[in-house]
């Protein structure tokens, strides 16, 4: 990660951090997936995320992960208790993570493609 990059308008972001709004209510949950609506020009200052509800939050670069890399790392975890990290040409998130909707009930649901080696 490059912390000095400023991602540019309409990558897809996880927030790394849980807001409230001023009465308590959570408005964006750890994990959640956004779209960036409107950059800094430098990284004091914050990202406009909006997520899947339409809501706006906004969070700094180090409150918020790319969402492919974010998917690349939680998914190397698994698979790699199935040494299938070798023949994998696909993999994916699907369901209610992929799309920030998730809450502390959610399973996740992964898919992929594999192609095992030949036997001969």
């Amino acid at each position: 990660m490059n912390p000095h990059l400023i991602l540019p308008i309409g990558t897809q972001v996880v927030s790394r951090v849980e807001r409230a709004s001023s009465d308590g209510q959570i408005i964006c949950p750890k994990g959640a997936v956004g779209r960036i609506v409107h950059a800094p020009t430098d990284n004091s200052h914050t990202y406009q995320v909006e997520l899947p509800d339409g809501q706006q939050v906004g969070l700094h670069r180090h409150e918020l992960s790319i969402r492919k890399d974010y998917q690349q790392v939680e998914q190397s975890d698994f698979l790699a208790d199935y040494e299938l990290r070798d023949y994998i040409i696909h993999r994916c998130i699907v369901g209610s993570r992929a799309y920030g909707l998730d809450d502390e009930h959610s399973d996740t649901d992964r898919r992929g493609i594999y192609l095992p080696p030949d036997p001969a």
